[in-house]
């Protein structure tokens, strides 16, 4: 731990005695003290600490294999808390390649740089709140359209980051032959690895957390296990006939209408003539969340509860309707109510 993250650690537990002495402060971090603790006692989110269990035994050894800092564990969490986290459940590939590239970038070594040439402890604790109150007042200088002031603390800012370039171009200097040891550039390897590392558990979560919002419909208790073993058996399809339908299964389609309970019912209309092959292919692709990411609400690809391929012309059923299996009684319908 550097001296500045051990000055905003210390100016952290400040905030927190001097916050308890509140009574609405105590309410809020008993409050959030409640919600982190029925989050940890969600079935998907077990899944995810042993995940993470397996990583950081895989960390650990690493770390002492070849004699690396057990600070590392401290970059990975924060890596994975404010980064990572974000994109479990989603289909950001793009993003998900740029994060991995921006995690090498520029940007990236002058961050390293910037946390690993740090001031003094004494210096840190007098900068961190100095920069928290120039940011806050940046951030309020321009929701309040306050130009002159706004540019004021802009340059103000500006100086202090000149300063620091200055600190670590001066520290590089003075240590450049630690920039030829491997080891030393750990803390900046970090947050690549920690993606790549991530890329199952983000992939796998895809599926995840559609099923553990579906299963609070199903008849049987949901459970880390079923959750696990559902997430497992849509990713073994995916492979198997992904590629095959992903091509010209979606040249069948006219439009599509979602609905329904928890807004997870599909109403695909097919063109004329699609033969029930054809239509078992389009079912198939939606049910492994293939789409077209404009034939959902928001553009936000959803795991279907129930599928209708419905005829463009006499909007007959083309195959009987799909769904899922194991929901409540209450809960299944035998024809989409819009």
């Amino acid at each position: 731990m550097n001296t500045r993250e051990l000055a905003i650690v210390v100016w952290m537990i400040i905030l927190f005695f001097v916050g308890m002495l509140k009574k609405h402060v105590r309410d809020q971090i008993l409050n959030l003290g409640k919600s982190i603790f029925g989050l940890i006692k969600l079935a998907s989110f077990k899944i995810i600490l042993a995940y993470q269990f397996m990583v950081f035994l895989g960390l650990y050894f690493i770390v002492h294999h070849f004699n690396l800092s057990y600070w590392i564990f401290k970059d990975y969490i924060l890596v994975f808390l404010t980064t990572v986290l974000t994109f479990l459940g989603s289909y950001k590939k793009i993003k998900f390649r740029a994060a991995i590239l921006r995690s090498l970038g520029v940007g990236a070594i002058f961050k390293f740089l910037v946390d690993s040439y740090t001031f003094s402890f004494k210096v840190e604790l007098v900068l961190v709140p100095v920069f928290v109150i120039l940011v806050l007042m940046s951030v309020q200088a321009e929701n309040e359209h306050q130009e002159a002031a706004s540019k004021l603390i802009q340059y103000i800012l500006g100086f202090f980051l000149i300063l620091i370039v200055f600190h670590i171009i001066n520290e590089v200097v003075k240590n450049w032959w630690s920039l030829e040891n491997l080891f030393y550039w750990e803390g900046y390897y970090i947050e690549a690895v920690s993606w790549i590392v991530n890329l199952p558990l983000i992939l796998f979560s895809i599926p995840l957390f559609e099923y553990d919002l579906i299963d609070n419909y199903f008849c049987k208790k949901k459970t880390g296990t079923t959750l696990f073993f559902q997430s497992s058996w849509f990713w073994l399809e995916r492979v198997i006939y992904g590629h095959r339908i992903f091509s010209n299964a979606r040249k069948h389609v006219v439009n599509v209408y979602q609905g329904g309970l928890i807004n997870k019912r599909l109403v695909i209309t097919l063109r004329a003539n699609t033969t029930d092959k054809q239509a078992k292919r389009v079912e198939k692709l939606y049910r492994l969340m293939l789409g077209k990411e404009s034939d959902y609400n928001d553009g936000k690809r959803i795991l279907p509860i129930s599928i209708e391929c419905r005829d463009a012309i006499d909007r007959h059923l083309v195959i009987p309707m799909y769904e899922i299996h194991g929901l409540e009684e209450k809960y299944k319908l035998s024809q989409l109510n819009f």
